[in-house]
C-alpha cells in the first residue's frame, strides 16, 4: 500500500514545485519586460543629456531607478536557477531509482530544461548598462554606474576632461581639423568654469562622492590639477594668450601647500615633498605611486615650456621625496598602488613601468631604472 501511494504523493509534490517554477519564470518575464522600458527610458534621456537638453539630476535618479530594479530581478534570477537546479537534481535522484516513472519525470526534466535556458538569456540580458560618450560640445559624460554600494551615475570628471583636452589639442595638430578644434576649446571652457579658486590656489573638485576613499563630495585630486597644467599649456599654444599660463601656475600652486591646510603635499622633509592624489586633510593620504610620478612628469612639462620657477622647485622637492619612497612600492617584483599596500594590479604595473621610463628620461637616476627593469621582469614572466 504504501509502496502505491509514495510515488503518487511524490508525483503531487513534483507537480506543485514545477508550476512554481514556471510561474516565477512568467513574473520574472514580467520583470524582464518592466526593466526594458525603464531601460529605454534611462537611453531617452542620455540623448537628451548628449544634446544638453535634460538636467543631469533627471537622467542619474532614472539611471538609479533602473539599476535598482535590475538588481532585484538579478537576484529573483539567481534565487530561481537555484531552485531548479535543486528540483532539477531531486528528480534525477528519483528518476535513477524509480525508472517506472519515466514517463512523468522526463517532461519535468525538459520543463526544467527550458527553465535554465530561459533564465541564462535572461541573466546576459541584465548585464545591459550605460556607457560612457561625449556631449554634442565632445565634452564627456563618465558613466560610474554604482561605485560599490552608492549610486554615482553620470558625472563630469575634470581630469578625465584635461585628458581629452590634450588628446584633441595632438589630433588637431595632426589633422587641422575645425571640429576637433572646436571640441578642444570647448573642454578647456569647461575646465575654466569648473575651477575653485582659493586665494592664489586653483582646485578642481569632485562633485561626486569618491567611495574608493570613502571621500565625500568636493574631494580634490593632485592628478587632476597635473593634467590641468598641460591642458592649459596646449591651450596657450594653440591661442597665444598668456591667460592660460597665468591659470596654469595657479593650478600649480596647491602642490606648495600641505594637505593638512587643504593643499596638496606631504612635507616629509624641508627638501622632500611628497604630491597626493587623493589628499585627506586627516593625515590619513594614500601615497599613490603613478599620481606622484605623473604629476612629476608634468610640472617638468610645464617648467620646460613656461620657465615657472615654482614648477622646477617643486619638481625638485618632488624627486627628492620620489627616491626615498620609491622602493617601498616593490612588493618583491611586482609593485603596490599606494603604500597603503593595495596592490597595483596588470593595470597599473604597466603603468608604473611606462612613468618610470618617462621620468628617467627626465632624470636619469640608476634607481628609477632599477625598478623599471626589476618590475618589468615580473611583467615579463607574467606574459604581459
Amino acid at each position: 500500500m504504501s509502496e502505491t501511494n509514495s510515488p503518487s504523493l511524490f508525483m503531487k509534490i513534483n507537480k506543485c514545485l514545477i508550476i512554481i517554477l514556471i510561474i516565477a519564470i512568467v513574473l520574472l518575464s514580467f520583470g524582464a519586460i518592466y526593466f526594458h522600458f525603464l531601460l529605454a527610458d534611462v537611453t531617452e534621456k542620455v540623448e537628451l543629456l548628449k544634446n544638453v537638453e535634460i538636467d543631469l539630476h533627471e537622467v542619474n535618479e532614472a539611471d538609479d531607478y533602473m539599476l535598482t530594479a535590475r538588481r532585484w530581478v538579478y537576484e529573483v534570477n539567481k534565487i530561481i536557477v537555484y531552485y531548479a537546479l535543486i528540483l532539477a537534481f531531486i528528480n534525477g535522484i528519483y528518476f535513477l531509482f524509480n525508472r517506472q516513472l519515466k514517463n512523468f519525470i522526463r517532461p519535468a526534466f525538459l520543463i526544467l530544461i527550458g527553465g535554465l535556458v530561459f533564465l541564462y538569456h535572461h541573466t546576459i540580458f541584465f548585464d545591459s548598462k550605460l556607457k560612457t560618450f561625449n556631449d554634442k560640445n565632445g565634452v564627456e559624460w563618465f558613466y560610474y554606474g554604482y561605485q560599490i554600494d552608492q549610486h554615482i551615475g553620470f558625472q563630469r570628471n575634470p581630469l578625465f576632461v584635461a585628458s581629452q583636452a590634450i588628446a584633441y589639442f595632438d589630433e588637431y595638430k595632426e589633422t587641422n581639423d575645425e571640429v576637433t578644434l572646436t571640441y578642444f576649446r570647448n573642454c578647456i571652457d569647461f575646465l575654466i568654469e569648473d575651477r575653485v579658486i582659493e586665494g592664489k590656489a586653483t582646485y578642481y573638485t569632485g562633485d561626486f562622492p569618491l567611495v574608493a576613499y570613502d571621500e565625500p563630495v568636493g574631494w580634490k585630486c593632485g592628478l587632476t590639477n597635473s593634467r590641468v597644467i598641460l591642458a592649459m599649456m596646449a591651450a596657450h599654444e594653440e591661442s597665444g594668450d598668456s591667460t592660460y599660463l597665468d591659470i596654469a601656475h595657479s593650478v600649480l600652486y596647491p602642490f606648495t601647500i600641505p594637505i593638512t591646510e587643504g593643499g596638496l603635499n606631504i612635507k616629509l622633509s624641508d627638501k622632500s615633498w611628497w604630491f597626493c592624489e587623493y589628499p585627506k586633510p586627516n593625515g590619513d593620504s594614500p601615497m599613490v605611486l603613478n599620481g606622484m610620478l605623473s604629476i612629476l612628469i608634468a610640472m617638468h612639462k610645464y617648467y620646460d615650456y613656461s620657465n615657472d620657477p615654482l614648477a622646477i622647485k617643486l619638481y625638485e622637492k618632488g624627486l627628492v621625496a620620489l627616491k626615498e619612497k620609491l622602493p617601498l612600492f616593490d612588493d618583491n617584483g611586482f609593485s603596490y598602488y599606494d603604500l597603503k599596500k593595495k596592490s597595483a594590479g596588470k593595470s597599473y604595473h604597466m603603468i608604473h613601468l611606462s612613468l618610470l621610463k618617462q621620468i628617467y628620461a627626465i632624470e636619469p637616476d640608476p634607481l628609477f631604472e632599477e625598478y623599471r627593469i626589476k618590475w618589468q621582469a615580473y611583467a615579463t614572466e607574467q606574459g604581459w
